[in-house]
């Protein structure tokens, strides 16, 4: 068995350590004609803690389902992370 806090995660040769792990730019999540949010850019990165807080309804699930891809979206989005 392997112990997990002796391995060493590698990042993929284009990746700094410096660089996000997930990243959004100017993200926007329209249902219908209602916009859900608009123009959330927001760096997260590894061993980081980020909390999205606000009012019932201001869009924080909304939020997390375009970052689990669970939403469709337009085309030549570009999803990296």
């Amino acid at each position: 068995m392997v112990n997990p806090l002796q391995t060493r995660e590698r990042l993929p040769v284009n990746q700094s350590i410096n660089d996000p792990l997930i990243q959004t730019e100017r993200l926007c999540l329209h249902y219908g004609t209602k916009p859900a949010f608009a123009n959330v850019s927001l760096p997260i990165y590894k061993g980081s803690i980020t909390a999205l807080v606000g009012p019932s309804g201001c869009g924080k699930t909304s939020f997390l389902s375009c970052l689990n891809r669970l939403t469709d979206l337009i085309p030549n989005a570009k999803v990296t992370g």
